[in-house]
């Protein structure tokens, strides 16, 4: 995830974001770089405006989480690989809120890589992995 924030492709919009506080499309550029992410570990993600066909019913994003990664294959459904959230909002509460979704969802069975992922009051990142 580090290598692609790297990237000017998408830093920039981040950076550009971050720096005038807006929200929703610093939350559009950070869910593209996970996405790319996960497309360079060889997953197939499924996220908001990136909609997924690998699962018997698509959609951009399943059971309410950010993003969701999984293996390539027939369109069949299965557990995800990884399960991220990308939280926007600058109180606590709100970044608790999407660890607490990740806690949930990782199951015994799936062993789901959680990330999850905040913004400081400067709209700084902040990782949970």
């Amino acid at each position: 995830m580090l290598a692609t924030l790297r990237d000017e492709s998408f830093a920039e919009p981040l950076r550009a974001a971050a720096q005038a506080g807006r929200l929703m499309p610093w939350t559009t550029a950070l869910t593209a770089a996970a996405v790319e992410t996960c497309g360079h570990l060889g997953w197939r993600a499924s996220a908001k405006g990136h909609q997924s066909e690998l699962l018997p019913v698509s959609r951009g994003e399943y059971l309410a989480l950010d993003v969701m990664a999984f293996a390539p294959g027939e369109n069949r459904w299965q557990f995800p690989l990884a399960v991220m959230e990308l939280e926007n909002q600058r109180r606590e509460d709100f970044i608790a809120y999407s660890l607490w979704k990740l806690l949930i969802s990782d199951g015994k069975e799936t062993q789901p890589t959680c990330m999850g992922i905040g913004v400081g009051g400067d709209l700084s990142v902040r990782m949970l992995l």
